[in-house]
């Protein structure tokens, strides 16, 4: 029988993936072992009563796009988050790139087009290679990789007819021979960092498989992705920075993922991983 005063945690999942992926797995094995009552979730299971948690920690949910309406309205009734409900609201819209612009952030050059925004291809430059992708996505849904204005027109009507903003962003064509570089930060220091192959095809919207492997970060790439995590509305508990090379050579920013992003925990060092979950229990504790 769990004592009244143990901390509950639940950690949040999706209903093809009831028992977490592998990365929820140790983190999930880390809280129980340090004597929580932690437990996977289905997010959308109506059986579950959230209030009984003391924290929730986002992890596999992995269907939040296709149903972000009704995921923002379960964040709003479930208790204390990690990482917060007003910093997970930020990051599910990638237009929070223009914030990050905005504060000085080198981000992937990126054009917003809203649906009821007439597109003008003339603003987007030279069409020959460009990748189109909606503004609330994960796991390359919905993302095309066009060589032509025909096929970039056609992608962005895919997109906003269905009342969501395009985003339209230059192929950084550096990806094909170094790939995405991926930095992993848990409980606020730098963890980690694994490289991943490219996935985008041309003129097609599927992904290629997720190919990676373990890389070391250069100084230029940490201190980006410092420069993000400082300007990101929160100081976050877990966050995995995405960059790509421009046409120089140079990181920009392709992506902040702080709700759900797969961290490779099977790469991280052990103290990292204890990190994390020393801070997971430090939190539920002070509820």
């Amino acid at each position: 029988m769990r004592h009244r005063n143990t901390p509950r945690v639940a950690l949040a999942t999706y209903r093809a993936l009831p028992h977490l992926d592998s990365d929820g797995q140790r983190i999930l094995a880390g809280l129980c072992a340090r004597g929580l009552d932690a437990e996977a979730c289905v997010w959308d299971d109506p059986d579950i009563s959230w209030t009984d948690f003391d924290l929730v920690l986002l992890r596999s949910v992995w269907d939040y796009h296709h149903r972000w309406d009704q995921f923002a309205g379960w964040l709003a009734h479930v208790p204390t988050l990690i990482n917060s409900r007003s910093v997970v609201e930020w990051n599910a819209d990638k237009r929070y790139l223009r914030d990050l612009a905005q504060l000085g952030v080198p981000v992937v050059p990126t054009i917003y087009l809203s649906p009821d925004a007439e597109p003008d291809l003339s603003r987007l430059g030279p069409l020959d290679d460009v990748v189109v992708k909606p503004a609330i996505s994960a796991s390359a849904q919905d993302t095309y990789r066009c060589t032509t204005g025909t096929a970039v027109a056609a992608a962005m009507r895919r997109i906003t007819s269905s009342g969501r903003t395009a985003l339209v962003q230059p192929y950084l064509a550096g990806v094909d021979t170094l790939g995405e570089i991926s930095l992993v930060f848990l409980a606020g220091s730098f963890s980690h960092a694994f490289r991943r192959a490219p996935r985008l095809r041309l003129d097609h919207e599927h992904a290629l498989p997720n190919r990676t492997e373990p890389t070391v970060a250069s100084g230029a790439e940490l201190d980006l992705a410092h420069r993000a995590l400082v300007a990101a509305p929160e100081p976050v508990s877990y966050a995995r920075v995405d960059l790509l090379p421009d046409a120089d050579g140079n990181p920009v920013l392709s992506e902040l993922e702080l709700i759900e992003p797969g961290l490779r925990l099977d790469l991280a060092p052990p103290e990292a991983v204890d990190r994390l979950v020393s801070a997971i229990e430090r939190q539920s504790r002070q509820r």
